[in-house]
């Protein structure tokens, strides 16, 4: 599957598919079309996706994230890490910041978007696992 035939599907605005094809591919890989076709990942079905290093799970997150942003839900992406939480924020502001896709960001560091996420006022907010627990267990 293309990330064109993807914009067809899924109406995704085809700026957003050209960041797409110029920062990573114009196909889906194998992992990626699974998910969509077979498991209906953009339907709103649970996937839990667990493959190789480099198999696309990164990207398929992402997708799965503007689609759910698009279709006015809301999105907690967890990461592991601080720096990965810094430079996930700093990816997805530069590449969706002119969407009006409002980015947020929780770590031990950052703070000033907590009262938003505790409030559910967020479209994406890239948060620390140990800083989503805090925030959960507080609400």
């Amino acid at each position: 599957m293309t990330l064109h035939e993807l914009q067809q599907h899924y109406n995704f605005a085809p700026d957003i598919i050209n960041i797409w094809t110029a920062r990573e591919s114009s196909a889906l890989l194998p992992i990626q079309e699974t998910a969509i076709r077979e498991r209906g990942i953009l339907e709103g079905r649970d996937l839990l996706v667990s493959a190789p290093t480099s198999s696309g799970k990164t990207f398929l997150a992402e997708i799965a994230a503007i689609h759910t942003i698009f279709q006015q839900g809301k999105v907690l992406y967890l990461v592991p890490l601080k720096a990965l939480a810094e430079e996930k924020y700093a990816d997805f502001t530069d590449k969706y910041g002119a969407f009006g896709i409002d980015v947020a960001i929780s770590t031990g560091d950052h703070t000033e978007s907590d009262d938003a996420i505790e409030r559910g006022d967020f479209q994406l907010a890239i948060v620390v696992f140990e800083k989503a627990h805090r925030l959960l267990v507080r609400n």
